[in-house]
Parts: C-alpha cells; structure tokens; sequence
C-alpha cells in the first residue's frame, strides 16, 4: 500500500473530494514480499480535482526522493523544496516562503506534528480525523487494487 499515505494527504490537500474513476498500475510484489514494487495510481474526483501519484520504494538515484504537487486554477504548490506560486496581476509569481524558522528537518517536523496532534485527540484536547473520510480512503484502496489487477479503469 505504497500510495496510502499519498493519497490521505492528497485528499486532504484538495478539502476531501468524492473520487469517481481511478486507474492504476504496478509491479507485482516479488517472491512474496507482499509490496509493490512500484506504481502509478490516476483518480479523477467530482467538480474536477484529480490526483496523480507515482511511487516506488526501490528508487535508484542520489538519495530518496520525495514530492507532491498541486495546481489550481490560479496558483501551484510542490514540497521538496516548498515552492509557492501564485498569479498575481496576471503573472506568475514566487511566493515561496525564504525560511523554515526552524534548523529541524521539514520530514521530522511534519511528524512530530502528527504525533503530536494524534496525543492530544487521544487526551480529548483535538479533534481526531473524521471517520468518513478514512471510509472513503479505503474504498478508494479497493477500487485501485481492482484497477491494477483488471487492467482497466474502475468507477466508484
């Protein structure tokens, strides 16, 4: 379940959309390992998101690599680096933040931040996520491991 954590985050990033059609594709797990190897996932969502992840935990390069992007329909946002850029009169503008305020690695930082958050919703001190959308995240997890064993889109 290379894709789980990408896409909780995705959905989250676009305000949880309704997911209608996905199409996905990877490397089977070898000699019973019982993980992909790699994969692509594509979900097309109501009133127009659309999300693209592509994974792989067998990466061959100078150190891991990790990102995510996001476009809207005046604006665009990717992690590592942090880069913002916005339309602004009628130009593309960086508006990336210059500094992190912090000597803490931004991985490390995300995840003390969920630890964290996950404390203080076990205290009662924070809300914990809504129940819904880890529903919709597993029925989404479905219909990807339906597309990729039948080779074709799914509808959900």
């Amino acid at each position: 379940m290379l894709f789980r954590s990408l896409l909780d985050l995705a959905f989250w990033l676009a305000g949880n959309p309704t997911p209608q059609r996905v199409s996905a594709s990877w490397e089977a797990p070898v000699r019973d390992r019982g993980v992909e190897q790699s994969g692509s996932v594509f979900v097309v969502c109501e009133d127009g998101p659309t999300v693209f992840i592509d994974v792989t935990w067998h990466h061959l390069g100078a150190g891991e690599r990790f990102g995510m992007g996001l476009r809207a329909s005046r604006g665009a946002a990717a992690i590592s680096p942090l880069t913002v850029w916005k339309e602004l009169h009628g130009a593309p503008t960086d508006v990336s933040p210059t500094t992190s305020g912090s000597r803490e690695n931004a991985v490390m930082a995300s995840f003390r931040a969920q630890w964290a958050h996950f404390a203080a919703a076990v205290r009662g001190e924070a809300a914990p996520p809504a129940l819904e959308d880890q529903v919709k995240l597993a029925k989404l997890m479905d219909a990807i491991y339906r597309s990729a064993q039948d080779g074709r889109d799914v509808t959900l």
